[in-house]
């Protein structure tokens, strides 16, 4: 349960970075990748592409099905 709440906070957070730009959403998946390896910052990543196709935008619990 724990490990599934960061991950959606996380991928939140990613969405606040894509509004600030693109530089700021590498910058932070190059860190991931890093500290937790490349499957990691796959599944943030592709999770994040499909968050902001349906209209999320990084606000506090909000997460689309």
């Amino acid at each position: 349960m724990y490990e599934e709440h960061r991950f959606k906070c996380e991928v939140r957070h990613i969405l606040k970075l894509r509004i600030i730009g693109k530089y700021e959403v590498d910058k932070h998946l190059t860190l991931v990748e890093k500290m937790r390896g490349k499957n990691e910052r796959y599944k943030l990543q592709d999770e994040a592409k499909k968050q902001w196709e349906k209209g999320n935008r990084g606000k506090y619990d909000d997460w689309k099905t």
